[in-house]
């Protein structure tokens, strides 16, 4: 996996010329239905990953598929970012504003000062670890 590369880290490296055809990032207009509280976890989850997965997204969760920050040597000499790599890295950014609207803010409070995340991946897995009473309790039930 590349290293991670914020959008403050990006700022001194070039961008290699982009058609604005070839990247149409899918924008999330329609706000989840149900918000994230601490009671429920299982529920919200569920619906997360339908979207997510409905979306083929689930790449970005996974951590799978990453493109490389630079797509030849020659790049990576230069600085010269590769195109795939700034769109993967816009879409899960847009991915990761989405998920941090779904939750409401006294839930969020409880868990984010103590947590920096900048990807969709690193988000799902504190979440889960927040959260991970309730799962154990549901795979006890079951």
């Amino acid at each position: 996996m590349p290293p991670e590369t914020t959008s403050t880290q990006t700022s001194h490296l070039s961008q290699s010329p982009m058609n604005a055809s070839t990247f149409v990032p899918h924008l999330f207009t329609t706000p989840v239905s149900l918000k994230l509280t601490e009671d429920n976890f299982l529920v919200w989850k569920q619906q997360i990953l339908a979207t997510i997965q409905g979306l083929e997204f689930l790449h970005f969760l996974e951590g799978d598929n990453i493109p490389s920050q630079f797509s030849i040597d020659t790049h990576s000499a230069t600085q010269t970012l590769n195109p795939h790599f700034l769109h993967h890295q816009r879409q899960d950014h847009l991915l990761v504003a989405w998920l941090l609207a779904s939750i409401l803010p006294q839930c969020s409070t409880k868990w984010w000062p103590y947590h920096s995340c900048s990807d969709l991946e690193e988000i799902e897995y504190i979440l889960c670890k927040s959260f991970e009473s309730q799962s154990q309790e549901a795979q006890i039930a079951t």
